[in-house]
């Protein structure tokens, strides 16, 4: 955590969010469900993409329809990159298959 708060990042936990507004290619009004407007550089998604579309179905109604087809499985993963010296955790790699693959 003090790492992301010596590099001015707001990691924000717990929040509904009612709606992504797109200002140009580097700001992001993220509406949050209490009323609250967030200004981001970087939004990142870990939701189904069927709620993201929800999101932004104002603003980008074909963008949402696409998301809305997209189908959903009971896996997911999401990759974080961080520039830095030293390693966060030690290499290691995995495997997932969702079951829809019946492997």
């Amino acid at each position: 955590k003090q790492y992301l708060k010596e590099n001015n990042v707001d990691l924000q936990l717990n929040s509904k969010v009612e709606e992504l507004e797109f200002i140009d290619s580097s700001l992001v009004n993220v509406k949050k469900g209490n009323g609250e407007v967030l200004p981001a550089n970087h939004v990142y998604s870990s939701i189904p993409s069927h709620a993201l579309a929800k999101l932004v179905s104002k603003q980008h109604p074909e963008l949402s329809k696409l998301l809305s087809d997209i189908p959903f499985v009971t896996v997911g993963i999401v990759n974080l990159y961080f520039s830095t010296q030293k390693p966060l955790i030690t290499p290691a790699f995995g495997f997932l298959v969702p079951p829809i693959e019946n492997s």
